[in-house]
């Protein structure tokens, strides 16, 4: 898991996300600080942010203003997404992995209303780094599946400049799990769905 603190959280984000002020509505992250940090950093950067939450694991690592509770069914979700797009004027969703069922509504919902969606990949595939995409990761990703694209691509760039290693372990991922179903379990009775 990345530590955010360099470059901070909104300094490396797509250039949509640069134009100030954008109002960013996250959805689903990994269990962990990953999305509060993210927050805090567009926050900084200017921009007005909002948090779905849909279980109690979600609501306990969103530590700022602005989260909002889905205690809905799935049926409902495409007509609650519409509804707080509109209410909080909505830019920008981000969201972790593009293929949950929540996530796939999400999308389409966004597309229908002009929203940009940024899509970070589920699994990290290269330590150090997470990547995201806007629109959609993997199969839903608009880079071009042409390999001599990124042939002739990385024939022009220059070295990877250094970067901080990203320490990893088990132990704090496994903690963070660990409360964000225990906090899931035992609250369920308020995320009904």
């Amino acid at each position: 898991m990345p530590d955010m603190t360099s470059p901070a959280p909104g300094e490396a984000m797509s250039p949509s996300l640069l134009a100030a002020p954008r109002s960013v509505l996250l959805l689903q992250g990994l269990m962990g600080p990953l999305f509060c940090r993210l927050g805090q950093g567009l926050i900084r950067a200017g921009h007005r942010v909002h948090k779905v939450n849909f279980n109690s694991g979600d609501r306990a690592y969103w530590r700022l203003p602005g989260g909002i509770d889905y205690c809905g069914t799935k049926e409902d979700w495409p007509d609650a997404l519409r509804g707080l797009i509109r209410q909080h004027a909505v830019t920008d969703v981000m969201l972790f992995g593009d293929c949950r069922d929540y996530h796939m509504v999400a999308r389409d919902v966004c597309r229908e209303l002009g929203v940009r969606v940024h899509v970070f990949e589920e699994g990290y595939v290269r330590p150090d780094w997470v990547t995201m995409e806007e629109g959609g990761v993997n199969g839903h990703s608009s880079l071009p599946r042409d390999p001599e694209y990124y042939r002739r691509t990385a024939a022009l760039l220059p070295p990877v400049p250094p970067h901080s290693r990203v320490s990893s372990s088990f132990r704090r991922r496994a903690l963070q799990g660990l409360a964000y179903n225990a906090a899931d379990l035992f609250s369920r009775w308020h995320y009904p769905h």
